[in-house]
């Protein structure tokens, strides 16, 4: 597993054990939509859900976001703390449940990235995570292309789909907040 792009491109990591990191190619083509929307990333918040290996956190990181990551496994979060070092990245994982952590967190956030275990309920963590998304930002939503879930059902008035990819079994939804 290497980082796709960025400053850090071409960096070799780990993926610990239980971990099921987001493919190379879903990577680049989440980062490619953000670059679309945003045209710069410097600046801008990302905040990765659950956060693995890190991968996506160090993407992101790579290409000019400020990052925070959360991981429910203790494990997991130790194991992966050692990608962040390998980029000389100085954050510690916060060790959370996603939705106790969002419910929680007074922070706001330019892109949200979520990729909970696919088998899921997504209703309650995406319904949460919306008011901490930035005006102007997204929200991103990684699942298994055959889970049946209605995304319209959840969704704010003041949010929209803005694009749907999928790649293999992975679904991708970007969803923007509009005001």
């Amino acid at each position: 597993m290497q980082l796709t792009g960025g400053q850090y491109k071409n960096t070799k990591l780990t993926t610990p054990s239980g971990a099921r990191p987001t493919l190379s190619i879903v990577r680049e083509a989440v980062f490619n939509v953000l670059f679309s929307y945003f045209s710069e990333f410097k600046g801008l918040h990302f905040l990765d859900g659950y956060s693995g290996s890190a991968i996506m956190a160090l993407e992101a990181y790579s290409r000019g976001f400020d990052v925070t990551l959360v991981e429910i496994n203790q494990k997991i979060a130790s194991f992966s703390s050692s990608n962040l070092k390998k980029i000389g990245l100085n954050k510690k994982i916060i060790v959370s449940d996603y939705k106790k952590f969002i419910k929680n967190t007074s922070d706001i956030y330019d892109v949200i990235y979520i990729d909970p275990p696919w088998n899921n309920d997504y209703s309650e963590i995406i319904a949460g995570s919306f008011d901490k998304v930035a005006l102007g930002g997204a929200l991103v939503v990684e699942c298994d292309k055959k889970m049946n879930f209605d995304f319209m059902q959840v969704i704010p008035s003041n949010f929209e789909i803005f694009k749907e990819k999928t790649y293999g079994r992975a679904k991708l939804y970007f969803i923007s907040r509009t005001r």
